[in-house]
């Protein structure tokens, strides 16, 4: 039997129940000691412990049903780094990592490597960026320029004093760890135009580099200004768009055009004609001419003299007559679209050259003519959106056209179709503020149907964090502990599978700090890393033979991840799916289970139930 030792009125080596000798025991009493402070006696008992069981695991199984989260190696190697042992102490720590990473690993392991580099009196070097957009272009002032709609930012850091803070302005990037090279990616919520950004990396030893860059997010086509249409003869304007790289078609055919932003022309008219501009990202704006659309508007020429006789009457007649208008013929005044954004090609004519063209309240550049198309870029919010162009001629003639879109979020994509948890108190008298803030980062990614607990609704998180009702049952459990001793704060969450009990994903945070602050951190970390372990993913059957099929994930919510064995699958098929303008609704049509990721990165899984016409006409999200 261990003895037990007092300080400071405690009492340190007492367990619960019957010393039986067995490694739990054994690493029970050794917390105790390192809680008071007895090292000596803690690294015997965890010697003893280790002689049993050597590894390092979270949910050890005691007894029955009971568990533990056993880390002796882990502990050892804390006591080793307070005992100034550093090299015996990364040994240990490193050696935990590799049975179970946990968090305060990785910050002891940190503390010893800061311990040894400023013994060695290093000079404190500054970390190396380097930063990719895929798919971009980098223009001449280094610019990247992106046509994505959610582009991605691909950074590696690198630094000998290892890398342990990113920062995109301002705001904490999550890193697992600290390392010699770290590297992340983020999608970046861009509006149109451009945005500054401000990476910021420090290292263990306090080095820090600031690294700057632009993105440049252009999704609109190229503005098509017609000046002069006089059919079967000649049809002038210009074509301006910022990136100065400017391409033109007509009716297919390529039209050799000067470099620069603002981009003049002239060209004979022939039958109907279709005009394409392109810019270096791709983007397009078409224009089509000598057709019902734009029958009345010969004759725009300054030099109306042009044309003589009755052609000449006639034009002249058709141009008077002609009404400044906004011609958005795809859309609706009144439409429904299940996309977060959309492309409108809009047209405006008159007799009178356009002044401004205002489109909510962004001005358009790059207006001289009395016909003018453009293809624009619109993000929408959840809900009813409201597009209001504003059209004035240089005559101080107005019109505007008004358009109303409802963006619906496709029955499949609904937070109702989404895993639910049930999130259960943690293990813990001290859980408070932690648990209300950890219920709030879940919430916030929408990711999850969240549902408490009888004992959550008691500890008056209803009232600190508005949670939205939900008719689903439980598929999981959230579940937590904290462990607080003399030098910090862990805690561990895990969902578990209601039904079998199963572990399905763990995520833990360390802090030396127990303000509010530090909690709130926690659990931004925590909710962040099981969203990671337990990605959205959307994809398309790739084959289907009796019940078994082939998901070929194109989607990932965050970007890198990996299904588990066993979760859930909604199969949808799209209403509408050839109106790629609008995007479509979804009708659920049946239900799956993830099985293993295959070598070509696409998973098996398999069909509950059956399948109505051809498997491979469905689409697959995981709940």
């Amino acid at each position: 039997m261990p003895p037990v030792y007092e300080k400071e009125g405690k009492e340190y080596g007492h367990t619960e129940g019957i010393f039986r000798e067995r490694w739990y025991d054994y690493y029970r009493v050794a917390l105790s000691y390192m809680e008071g402070d007895f090292r000596a006696d803690a690294l015997v008992m965890l010697d003893l412990a280790l002689a049993q069981r050597d590894t390092d695991r979270r949910m050890a199984k005691t007894f029955g049903m009971h568990f533990i989260d056993y880390f002796p190696h882990r502990e050892k190697g804390i006591l080793l780094y307070l005992n100034g042992e550093d090299e015996s102490a990364i040994k240990e720590l490193e050696l935990s990592l590799s049975h179970y990473p946990s968090a305060k690993a990785f910050f002891y392991l940190d503390k010893i490597r800061i311990r040894i580099m400023e013994k060695e009196k290093l000079r404190i070097s500054a970390p190396s960026v380097i930063i990719r957009i895929p798919g971009s272009i980098r223009d001449e002032s280094a610019i990247f320029l992106t046509g994505a709609e959610n582009p991605v930012l691909s950074a590696t850091i690198r630094d000998e004093q290892y890398v342990s803070e990113i920062f995109l302005n301002a705001r904490p990037v999550r890193l697992e760890s600290s390392g010699q090279s770290v590297s992340f990616q983020e999608a970046l919520d861009l509006g149109e135009g451009r945005q500054d950004f401000r990476l910021t990396a420090r290292n263990l030893m306090g080095g820090k580099t600031e690294h700057r860059f632009s993105v440049h997010a252009d999704r609109s086509g190229p503005l098509i200004s017609i000046s002069e249409y006089i059919p079967g003869i000649r049809i002038s304007g210009r074509i301006y768009d910022l990136s100065g790289h400017i391409s033109l078609e007509v009716n297919g055919k390529d039209i050799p055009l000067e470099k620069g932003q603002d981009i003049s022309f002239s060209l004979p008219s022939a039958g109907p004609m279709i005009l394409t501009a392109k810019d270096r990202l791709g983007n397009r704006t078409d224009l089509q001419m000598g057709n019902a659309a734009s029958a009345g508007f010969g004759l725009l020429a300054q030099n109306r003299h042009a044309i003589t006789g009755s052609d000449r009457e006639t034009a002249l007649s058709a141009a008077a007559k002609r009404e400044l208008s906004i011609i958005a013929d795809e859309w609706r005044e009144e439409d429904t679209v299940f996309r977060e954004n959309i492309r409108m090609n809009i047209r405006v004519e008159g007799p009178e050259p356009i002044r401004e063209i205002r489109i909510n309240d962004r001005i358009l550049p790059g207006l001289k003519g009395r016909m003018i198309s453009h293809n624009i870029f619109i993000p929408l919010q959840i809900g009813e959106n409201s597009i209001r162009i504003s059209v004035r001629d240089e005559k101080g003639r107005e019109t505007q056209k008004k358009i109303r879109i409802e963006r619906k979020i496709p029955d499949a994509f609904g937070l109702h179709r989404r895993y639910c948890l049930m999130m259960h108190r943690f293990e813990s008298e001290k859980a408070g503020n932690i648990e209300f803030f950890f219920a709030e980062e879940i919430l916030k990614q929408k990711r999850f149907q969240l549902r408490v607990s009888p004992e959550m609704k008691k500890s008056g998180i209803s009232d600190a964090v508005p949670i939205p009702a939900v008719n689903s049952e439980s598929q999981g459990l959230l579940l937590g502990l904290i462990c607080e001793n003399r030098r910090g704060t862990e805690i561990a969450v895990r969902v578990t599978d209601a039904q079998s009990s199963e572990i399905i994903a763990i995520a833990d945070a360390w802090s030396e700090k127990r303000d509010q602050d530090s909690f709130a951190h926690m659990a931004r970390n925590l909710s962040e890393s099981l969203h990671r372990k337990l990605p959205l993913a959307d994809g398309r059957i790739r084959d289907i033979q009796g019940q078994k099929f082939r998901l070929n994930a194109e989607k990932w919510i965050p970007r890198k991840g990996t299904l588990k064995k066993g979760w859930p699958l909604v199969i949808y098929r799209e209403i509408s799916p050839e109106d790629r303008l609008r995007g479509s609704d979804t009708v659920p049509a049946g239900s799956g289970e993830a099985e293993n990721p295959q070598s070509d990165g696409s998973y098996s899984a398999v069909l509950k139930g059956e399948l109505p016409g051809n498997g491979t006409d469905y689409r697959v999200i995981s709940r």
